[in-house]
């Protein structure tokens, strides 16, 4: 139910920043049950109640022989001022951001370009416990047209020299590329990594990392003494990846 996302920060105030996962919850009952488990409840007044119900129900509890009395009833709320055991600022400053890149997208061909999304999706929110060594072609897999990867431009080795060409993937070195540099700024062990065979356009020269499944791959370690989530996005023209230390190990 999306009122139940605009009602939360009603109840708790604008600084509690959790995304409520109720996942299909319907009937009125239920949610009442649930908030009541999850002591999403607990710290309201009678009347935030009666306005969570009246939002929710926009006059069909009768039809269901529901009434904000029964519900109240159901309900048992503790009147009393209780902050919720994780707020906005516990995630702030235990979630810390240690790197930042971003590249742009110069080749901006929609098959290219989807490429990026695609592999970005993949890598995005992708948890790297200490010592655990990372893998792009080991979180890729095999890029094939049944993932979506379309044919877009690649450089490809030749017996004169690299040379432009087509792949199934074409693009996808730029989230490797992108990647790789927020890796050295976080200070992780890089274990593999390999430079194209002609100098890119969107990176300085010897900054790059080409990956290619079966053969050059992207690796590196945490090193550190807590896990880190990667997040990848593309906004227009510019690809990013940070890396966050989650110095909470209680955090899900």
């Amino acid at each position: 139910m999306d009122i139940l996302e605009d009602i939360v920060p009603f109840l708790y105030g604008s600084d509690y920043g959790l995304k409520l996962e109720l996942g299909y919850v319907c009937e009125l009952e239920e949610v009442a049950e649930v908030l009541c488990k999850a002591k999403i409840i607990k710290p309201v007044a009678i009347c935030m109640i009666t306005a969570f119900i009246t939002a929710c129900s926009s006059g069909t509890t009768e039809k269901k022989g529901i009434t904000e009395k029964k519900i109240l009833t159901e309900v048992n709320p503790i009147v009393e001022d209780v902050k919720p055991d994780i707020t906005s600022d516990t995630v702030r400053n235990s979630i810390i951001e240690i790197a930042s890149y971003s590249t742009k997208i110069l080749d901006d061909q929609k098959s290219r370009v989807s490429n990026i999304e695609i592999a970005g999706n993949y890598i995005d929110n992708v948890k790297v416990m200490p010592k655990e060594e990372f893998s792009v072609n080991g979180t890729l897999g095999r890029r094939t047209s049944e993932k979506g990867y379309k044919k877009a431009p690649i450089i490809i080795k030749s017996k004169d020299g690299p040379k432009k060409g087509y792949g199934v993937g074409g693009g996808i070195c730029q989230i490797a590329t992108t990647l790789y540099n927020a890796a050295l700024e976080a200070g992780l062990s890089i274990t593999e990594r390999h430079p194209h065979s002609n100098k890119v356009g969107y990176v300085g020269e010897g900054k790059d990392a080409t990956v290619v499944y079966g053969g050059a791959d992207l690796k590196f370690i945490n090193n550190r003494s807590n896990p880190i989530v990667i997040k990848v996005s593309v906004a227009g023209d510019i690809v990013t990846v940070k890396l966050y230390e989650i110095k909470d190990t209680k955090l899900p």
